[in-house]
């Protein structure tokens, strides 16, 4: 049977003045159950997103949660990824499994 893990969210909630312009900031980390998490495979290695960022996880959401991740941080296995563009959930109705919105992230830290 295929389980998913638990990662923990911390979404974008507005910006504050950096040193180098506006930043991010963000709300407190919240628990997602049930997530899918594929590594990278080997046949994937360099691909390229169009910013020129690699994807390091595709995280597969389960049924139901649609809350926006646009520049969100996710802490998957300990280490936290943040996501690339913005993730929306596919039509349900043509989605038989539990998971049901694909999200691809990359390292935070660089």
């Amino acid at each position: 049977m295929i389980r998913g893990e638990t990662v923990y969210v911390r979404r974008v909630t507005g910006t504050m003045d950096g040193r180098l312009g506006p930043e991010p900031t963000y709300s407190e980390p919240e628990r997602v159950d049930d997530v899918l998490v594929a590594p990278q495979t080997v046949g994937e290695i360099g691909y390229l997103r169009p910013d020129g960022e690699t994807c390091d996880y595709t995280l597969h959401f389960p049924r139901g949660y649609d809350k926006d991740l646009r520049g969100a941080l996710v802490t998957v296995r300990g280490r936290e990824f943040r996501v690339v563009g913005s993730p929306e959930p596919l039509t349900e109705a043509n989605v038989p499994g539990r998971w049901t919105m694909p999200v691809q992230v990359v390292r935070a830290d660089g």
